[in-house]
């Protein structure tokens, strides 16, 4: 996922979270401190930091240009923006050495406690199942220079026994936890891994549902709320607002699966609540990562079905006054994709009939499209994105309402319910 305005205090969040983790695994961190700087003698917590800083989609530097990126030393560098995110990264982990509360006021409590961040950026790149082998290639320096005493690399080049041999721990260079990746498709490559080593992974930006699982995924946690969460919110908004109908197009992998599956399932959960009541009739519409032709033939079938949402218009009023309803007709979008796919889906849907002038819609668009891809928007697809709304999940912020009524109810809670919320933290 790209780079949201929230990164830095998402980053500095799940630092702030990692310390009541680390009060857990090192019980030494339970000292209050007076705020001092670190202790001479700490030692240190080894955590890898994995971001998607290039990208193996273009290979050629014209394509790689023309999809906004930079190119430079022979591969394809994703926008200058996504440096905040390892350096904050950075920032986080020196603040927690310094016991530096500006920030994160938990970190001025751990003065007297005896662990140091020893952080690794590694650029997990955007790839699939391939990210394993990107982890390890990051990783390996540190354990070849143990097994063959220098900081070249075998002859034969990083195997998975240095990987595994890095993550088993008992030297001085093992792996404690993993910070990241963004991306869900590859969270979903890397958990198992970690999970099976018994090494803590937390991700802030993979929300699929999926790793949920704590089967598959047994150390997998996340500092942004998942996909289920989000589907429910958008299902509750639709049903809020009287819409029968609603369509969720989105790009294929885990995020956009995971997404709209929720969305299917929570309307689905709907229905069978309200047997009596109008039902809620839900359909999604995926499209390839890397091929705006499928985005087309995403939308096209989408207009093949686009049926109308009753706002309760005068008679004679609507799109269709032919029809029994006499209602407006209204489109009601979900779209889940980012970057490039974003102007695409316009395009597509103004070129289409999908968008137009005379028809309102309400176009909602997941977290991972950004101010920075609609601004891309010229024309009648920038006009037909005017009004559209991000769904975005808040998190535990003071001025979020339902946070606070959170906190202040949680003494309250029944025991089984904090339970239960306690096992996904």
């Amino acid at each position: 996922m790209p780079v949201s305005r929230g990164m830095a205090t998402r980053l500095l969040v799940l630092f702030s979270a990692a310390v009541s983790w680390a009060r857990q695994e090192f019980p030494n961190c339970t000292l209050p401190g007076a705020g001092a700087s670190n202790e001479t003698n700490a030692s240190e917590v080894n955590v890898l930091f994995l971001s998607a800083q290039s990208t193996l989609e273009f290979e050629k530097s014209a394509a790689c240009t023309a999809s906004g990126r930079v190119w430079d030393a022979s591969k394809c560098w994703q926008t200058h923006d996504r440096k905040i995110v390892p350096v904050f990264a950075y920032l986080a982990a020196r603040d927690f050495n310094a016991r530096n509360g500006s920030y994160v006021p938990a970190f001025a409590t751990l003065g007297e406690c005896d662990k140091r961040i020893s952080i690794t950026l590694a650029d997990s790149r955007e790839v699939g199942s391939s990210v394993v082998d990107t982890v390890l290639d990051s990783l390996a320096w540190q354990q070849l220079a143990v097994r063959y005493g220098g900081d070249q690399p075998s002859p034969l080049g990083p195997t998975w026994e240095d990987l595994a041999s890095l993550l088993a721990g008992g030297t001085s260079t093992s792996l404690h936890g993993v910070v990241g990746p963004g991306r869900s498709s590859q969270s979903t490559e890397i958990a198992p891994l970690t999970g099976a080593l018994d090494i803590l992974q937390l991700s802030y930006w993979s929300t699929s549902p999926a790793l949920d699982n704590k089967r598959d995924y047994p150390r997998f946690g996340r500092t942004i709320t998942s996909d289920a969460a989000i589907g429910a919110a958008v299902v509750g908004l639709w049903v809020k607002l009287g819409l029968a109908y609603g369509a969720v197009v989105h790009v294929s992998g885990d995020k956009g699966v995971g997404y709209a599956e929720a969305v299917l399932v929570a309307a689905e959960k709907h229905n069978l609540k309200n047997t009596t009541k109008a039902q809620l009739v839900v359909r999604a519409f995926p499209f390839d990562a890397e091929s705006d032709e499928q985005i087309s033939r995403a939308v096209s079938s989408l207009k093949q079905w686009e049926p109308t949402n009753n706002t309760g218009c005068a008679k004679g009023e609507g799109r269709y006054p032919d029809r029994k309803d006499y209602g407006c007709s209204v489109n009601n979008i979900l779209f889940i994709g980012f970057g490039q796919q974003v102007e695409a889906f316009y395009k597509e849907a103004v070129k289409q009939g999908v968008l137009v002038d005379n028809v309102p819609a309400l176009v909602l668009l997941g977290d991972a499209v950004l101010t920075s891809d609609l601004e891309k928007l010229t024309g009648d697809a920038r006009n037909a994105a005017n009004g559209a709304a991000r769904i975005l999940a808040v998190g535990g912020q003071n001025s979020n309402p339902l946070w606070r009524n959170f906190t202040s109810d949680w003494t309250s809670t029944p025991a089984s319910d904090r339970d239960a919320i306690n096992e996904l933290l």
